[in-house]
């Protein structure tokens, strides 16, 4: 008969129990673990605070961390270090604006390049999603500095604000969840780690598609009155500076008879660019059209009262060739934009020739030189377009 397994003595080495930690020691363990976790958790936090704030967290009120955390364009190194001058033979240009604005940052580099009689530096605050009101409050930050140029390109990204019912919209713009976080931390001096956590999201996610249950309001026109507001106070804080503000009507194209599907597809044949979205981020496509010739309109209207060049990219930057959808520009689009505002420039760019900053009588040639440069004639004035719908 075989033996069972289970019977056999068992040829491995027997473990000799250790002795067993006292209650006491095994508390002592316990929290010296967690006091670990827990320096640990306080150094995975300073660093995070580090690299997005440039700082470690502090408990004192300090509302330039509150700017730095929903601007932090204007102060990134570029800007902070910035030294343009009228003095001198460089002729130095700043980029307010959106995405689109954004893109065309590197064609001006190139553009500026390739002429050797042209020493000129670009600083681009301009990021996607913003809108008029954020190139006003980020200007305030840098309007001290003196560049020759102060070029606002804003139009889109004001669409969505016109999606809100009447009794809500606000002209600054805070029914909007961004600029209301902004203005009540600006207000307490404080931003909490939930706030930097979610930075990024909430940089895009707040200023998406408009509710669904909104979008019959975006059939009432609000946002000409405050792209006014926002524009008229970068032109003048610009000019205080010295500077010469100028503002541009904002191209747009979307395809006769369009549909999403149809667009998402690429039937209609847009041109190449590094976008691709549909209308319906902004807004209805019959609503969008109507609130861009409203906004436009106003921006006429404004050049017009402050006697400030206008460049009209609207009417100079037309057919889908030059988009990639609705507003992004195509690389044919952005080079194109960069020749409209270069060749404008030289109407009015004269380094020693104060007058051309001041908005004095000068200001009357210079408006009809540079308009002239960008194929358009001085703007007529235009009824309040933030009145009614158009």
């Amino acid at each position: 008969m075989l033996a069972s397994r289970t019977n056999q003595p068992s040829s491995r080495p027997q473990k000799t129990p250790g002795p067993r930690r006292s209650p006491a020691k095994r508390i002592l363990f316990a929290s010296i673990y967690l006091v670990w976790l827990g320096l640990l958790g306080i150094g995975g936090i300073a660093l995070f605070w580090w690299i997005q704030y440039d700082q470690l967290p502090h408990t004192e009120p300090s509302q330039d961390l509150v700017w730095q955390h929903f601007y932090r364009e204007v102060f990134e190194d570029e800007i902070v270090a910035a030294t343009p001058s009228l003095d001198d033979n460089r002729l130095d240009i700043l980029l307010l604006g959106g995405s689109v604005m954004e893109q065309t940052g590197p064609y001006f580099e190139d553009y500026i390049a390739k002429r050797q009689d042209l020493d000129a530096s670009v600083y681009v605050v301009a990021r996607a999603a913003h809108n008029s009101r954020d190139s006003a409050l980020k200007y305030t930050r840098i309007a001290d500095k003196p560049f020759d140029f102060v070029l606002v390109y804003n139009g889109i990204n004001d669409v969505p604000m016109n999606y809100i019912p009447d009794d809500r919209f606000k002209i600054g713009y805070q029914h909007c969840s961004w600029f209301n976080s902004f203005d009540r931390r600006l207000e307490a001096g404080r931003v909490y780690l939930k706030d930097a956590i979610v930075n990024t999201v909430e940089r895009y996610a707040v200023r998406s598609r408009p509710d669904e249950e909104m979008l019959p309001f975006g059939a009432t026109i609000k946002t000409p009155p405050a792209i006014k507001k926002n524009l008229r106070e970068i032109i003048h804080l610009a000019r205080k500076a010295g500077s010469t503000p100028v503002l541009m009507t904002f191209g747009h194209y979307i395809e006769p008879g369009y549909d999403r599907e149809t667009y998402l597809s690429g039937a209609y044949g847009y041109g190449k660019g590094p976008f691709g979205m549909p209308v319906e981020d902004w807004g209805l496509p019959e609503h969008v059209p109507a609130i861009m010739k409203a906004q436009n309109d106003a921006i006429r209207e404004l050049a017009t009262e402050e006697n400030v060049l206008l460049i009209e990219q609207a009417e100079l930057i037309t057919g889908r060739d030059n988009y990639c959808d609705v507003c992004h520009l195509s690389y044919a689009g952005c080079e194109l934009f960069v020749r409209n505002v270069m060749e404008a420039l030289p109407a009015v760019w004269s380094k020693n020739d104060t007058a051309t900053r001041s908005g004095t009588d000068a200001d009357d040639e210079i408006l009809s030189d540079s308009e002239t440069a960008a194929g358009k004639s001085p703007s007529p004035q235009h009824e309040n377009a933030g009145s009614s719908p158009d």
